[in-house]
């Protein structure tokens, strides 16, 4: 069992005992999506990568939930989707900083011969090849190269 996986199960055990309601639903849902993951492949233990994924996954659905509910003023709603959203982020490991990311747009935009959004998609495959492995907002990056063509004319 990865080290993630285990410091999920032991969250999950101390919110039972300690019945903090809001992490144990949570972490349930996170360990719902795990054991999901694993029947798929039949094993019993994840990396601790895969179980990354599982998050990124989890932390995405979350904040698509808290821009619906932010629509629809659910604000109910959307308190507890923020609560989970900030509790799966301790599991991840910090997020690539915007400094960082624009750096590598930056550096990928001087080195392509690029000439404006119709390079889109290619950028993106480079920028974020560099970026894999690391905790990363792909809506971030595309908001932020999307900003970087538009300076380019088609």
């Amino acid at each position: 069992m990865g080290k993630l996986q285990e410091k999920i199960e032991t969250d999950l055990k101390d919110a039972l005992k300690n019945k903090d309601s809001a992490s144990l639903s949570t972490l349930r849902l996170i360990k719902s999506d795990l054991q999901y993951e694993l029947s798929k492949t039949g094993s019993k233990k994840m990396a601790d990568e895969d179980m990354e994924k599982i998050l990124t996954r989890a932390v995405k659905k979350r904040k698509e939930a808290i821009e619906q509910y932010e629509n629809s003023n659910r604000k109910d709603l959307l308190d507890k989707e923020k609560t989970e959203l900030e509790l799966i982020k301790k599991y991840l490991p910090p997020s690539v900083p915007e400094s960082e990311i624009i750096a590598i747009i930056e550096d990928v935009s001087a080195s392509q011969n690029i000439s404006g959004m119709k390079d889109m998609g290619k950028l993106m495959g480079i920028i974020m090849a560099r970026l894999k492995g690391r905790t990363v907002d792909g809506t971030l990056v595309r908001q932020l190269l999307t900003k970087k063509l538009q300076s380019f004319t088609d």
